[in-house]
């Protein structure tokens, strides 16, 4: 069967790697003309970690990514209201490790060396006939592919092909949230857990790798509404109230240019396929970064879809049942992110019957949560 991937982000090339692995003859594009460093941190809990051992690679994500020993959440004054230890996890599941997205990004790269990947190219039409998809590139070549794996992005051009006959849906939804994420100059004892802080209608979250820290602040705001403020500024004036390891974080924010904004969309569709094309990763399900499960669910709709194309002859079979198990645990990742977003959302003075719930009742309800969700993983 001759694949055609469009996208070379964690989900494309993961999936590149497992279908050469089955002897299929795949082609991957790629709209950058060379590999960037694009992104920051990425959290692989032990579901994601689980699909890098099958491919063979987890002797490198050991090597340069950072395993977390647990998490906290702290008030805005500082205060920890919950901590939680990876230990049982870890001895259940495995290790949560922290990695630079550049780094896992390198990793897969170097797992499809001799692949027949082709940088700066887009598609510019897709037209199915005859069980095949005639493929027109943006340097106006036309392939023929048996399938089309739209593994590029939240943006997804091939999602656009996917909807077409459903008009009506939109699928991307503003969280109520808007975020910056960039990488914190190292002015403080960087914390060994992942810590979130959870303040005024805001929220603080440092990750650790090996060698960086990761920072991500969030803020309950009107849609556009501050895509004219400048990053560095802003952020000194709205988050200077928060306390603990903050203020010195505050204090040395890097120039603007180093802080990434945007709006806080999720993506979801009612199907992620239609005829011989199918969506993976955030094209079809695209989640807050509060959650840090993107990575991971992105590899473990490559792992289940490379599985279903070796083992099912009928391809709509195999994508049917691809998207039949891929849905049911994007589903429940939505509801806990709803959960997630309507904590963070709380403003004073309730603020702190919040905190008093999170410090008493979500520790046992996030711990649950998560046990029962890696338990419930593609084997």
């Amino acid at each position: 069967m001759k694949i055609l991937i469009v996208g070379g982000g964690i989900g494309g090339l993961t999936l590149c790697s497992f279908l050469r692995k089955k002897g299929f003859q795949v082609t991957l594009i790629e709209k950058t003309r060379k590999w960037n460093t694009i992104g920051y941190i990425i959290g692989l809990f032990p579901n994601g970690v689980k699909i890098i051992k099958k491919l063979g690679a987890y002797k490198e994500l050991r090597k340069i990514g950072q395993a977390l020993p647990g998490y906290e959440v702290r008030d805005e004054n500082g205060e920890r209201l919950l901590g939680i230890s990876f230990n049982e996890m870890r001895k259940k599941h495995g290790p949560l490790i922290e990695i630079e997205r550049d780094g896992l990004h390198k990793i897969l790269r170097n797992r499809n060396k001799g692949a027949d990947i082709r940088l700066g190219l887009t598609v510019r039409s897709l037209k199915e006939r005859k069980n095949k998809v005639r493929v027109t590139f943006s340097d106006n070549k036309k392939e023929e592919f048996d399938l089309v794996v739209g593994a590029d992005g939240i943006d997804s051009r091939t999602r656009d092909y996917v909807l077409k006959k459903q008009v009506a849906e939109k699928p991307k939804r503003y969280t109520g949230f808007t975020f910056w994420i960039l990488w914190s100059p190292r002015v403080f004892n960087f914390p060994k857990n992942v810590v979130h802080y959870f303040g005024d209608g805001k929220f603080l979250g440092m990750f650790p790798s090996k060698k960086k820290l990761g920072i991500l602040f969030m803020l309950a705001t009107k849609q556009g509404s501050l895509k004219n403020q400048d990053p560095r500024e802003f952020l000194k004036r709205r988050f200077s109230d928060i306390k603990g390891g903050v203020p010195n974080l505050i204090k040395n924010l890097p120039e603007s240019k180093e802080i990434f904004h945007h709006d806080d969309d999720e993506t979801r569709v009612k199907s992620w396929y239609r005829g011989r094309v199918v969506l993976l990763g955030d094209s079809a399900h695209a989640l807050s970064p509060v959650l840090g499960m993107g990575a991971s669910m992105a590899l473990e709709d490559a792992y289940v879809l490379s599985e279903e194309l070796s083992q099912n002859k009928d391809v709509q079979g195999a994508l049917e049942n691809y998207f039949i198990q891929r849905k049911q645990r994007v589903d429940k990742l939505a509801s806990w992110s709803k959960q997630v977003h309507s904590l963070m959302a709380v403003k004073k003075p309730f603020d702190k019957p919040r905190n008093l719930f999170i410090k008493h009742i979500y520790s046992k309800i996030y711990y649950r949560n998560i046990d029962k969700f890696l338990e419930d993983g593609p084997e």
